[in-house]
């Protein structure tokens, strides 16, 4: 029914999912610009006024209702996978893919992108500390839920998404669709 594109900040969740989504000819649906919108707020400010937990209750809003459409390649915000019950949300009908790159590699991404987008989850602290304890829990997670995942380091968008696309195929010819075979 759809590709959920999961991983850290700055993994390329965002960039890899417009284009894979005019390669497709699906929708592209980012759950925090999606959010931003129905919020009228930026991701920053929502975590200022309500904090992570008010966040994370549009975060698994938002991805509910996502989920009930189909054709679609969806951004999932970097850590709505904590959550056991997304988790579950995600097993059925969806492949999920997990952008992954190195640390350095992140926090460079972020870096040119943080005036224009504050990272919440990075604010406080020493950013490239914070980003290795995000990692350190997120990524067995992200392993659990992922059908597969890209290492996009070094990699043009073009070819990530030509990985994608060949799996895409794949998992919908395959009888058992979307949820079969090993994760």
């Amino acid at each position: 029914m759809n590709v959920v594109l999961i991983g850290l900040s700055g993994s390329g969740k965002s960039s890899v999912g417009r284009a894979l989504a005019q390669r497709l000819g699906w929708v592209f649906v980012d759950t925090d610009r999606e959010i931003e919108r129905e919020a009228g707020r930026r991701i920053h400010e929502i975590f200022d006024i309500e904090g992570e937990a008010g966040f994370r209750r549009r975060e698994t809003d938002m991805l509910l209702r996502v989920l009930r459409e189909g054709r679609q390649v969806v951004s999932l915000g970097a850590g709505a996978v904590v959550d056991p019950a997304n988790r579950a949300r995600l097993a059925t009908g969806n492949l999920v893919v997990l952008l992954e790159a190195e640390v350095d590699t992140l926090l460079a991404r972020l870096e040119t992108d943080q005036e224009k987008e504050p990272r919440p989850m990075l604010a406080s602290g020493d950013p490239r500390e914070r980003l290795c304890a995000l990692k350190a829990v997120r990524d067995p997670i992200y392993h659990a839920v992922a059908a597969f995942r890209v290492l996009t380091e070094g990699k043009e968008i073009a070819d990530i998404v030509a990985t994608i696309a060949t799996q895409v195929d794949a998992a919908a010819a395959s009888p058992q669709g979307w949820t079969g075979g090993e994760r």
